[in-house]
C-alpha cells in the first residue's frame, strides 16, 4: 500500500514537472519568435559608434518655425550605414505650427540627407485623426 501511494505522489510530481517544462518552453519560444519580428540584427547593433537612448530632435524652417520633431526610444549611429531608430515617432508641422502628422514604427534609418526612411509597418495619424497603416517590403 505504501508503494501505491509513492508511485502515484512520484507520478503526480513528473506530471507536474513536464507540465511547467512544456509551458517554460512555449513562453521562451514566443519570446523568440516577438523579438525576430523586429529585425534587429543584434550584431549590427552591437557595432554602433554611437547610441543615444531617449533620442529626440527638432527641425526648423529658415523662419524658425517647428517643421518636424523626431523621437526614437534609442538612436544608433554606424560608421559606415545610415542611423537608425528603435521605434520612432515623427511628427509634422503645418506653417501655422498645428500638428500635422504623426508616423510611427519599430524600425527607421535616419539619412545623412535628414530623411527618415521607415522599416515594416508604419501608422500615420492625420491631425483629422484619420489613421493609416503601410506594410513596406524591402526597405
Amino acid at each position: 500500500m505504501i508503494n501505491f501511494h509513492l508511485k502515484q505522489n512520484l507520478l503526480i510530481v513528473v506530471f507536474i514537472i513536464v507540465l511547467i517544462g512544456i509551458v517554460w518552453f512555449f513562453i521562451t519560444l514566443a519570446s523568440t519568435v516577438s523579438t525576430s519580428d523586429d529585425n534587429i540584427n543584434i550584431n549590427k547593433i552591437a557595432k554602433y559608434i554611437e547610441k543615444i537612448d531617449n533620442f529626440s530632435l527638432q527641425e526648423f524652417n529658415n523662419k524658425q518655425q517647428l517643421m518636424h520633431f523626431i523621437e526614437a526610444k534609442n538612436y544608433f549611429n554606424f560608421k559606415q550605414a545610415p542611423a537608425s531608430l528603435v521605434e520612432p515617432i515623427i511628427i509634422t508641422y503645418n506653417e501655422k505650427g498645428e500638428e500635422n502628422y504623426t508616423m510611427t514604427s519599430k524600425r527607421a534609418n535616419y539619412l545623412t540627407n535628414g530623411e527618415i526612411k521607415f522599416k515594416g509597418k508604419v501608422n500615420i495619424k492625420s491631425n483629422t485623426e484619420i489613421v493609416i497603416e503601410y506594410m513596406l517590403k524591402n526597405c
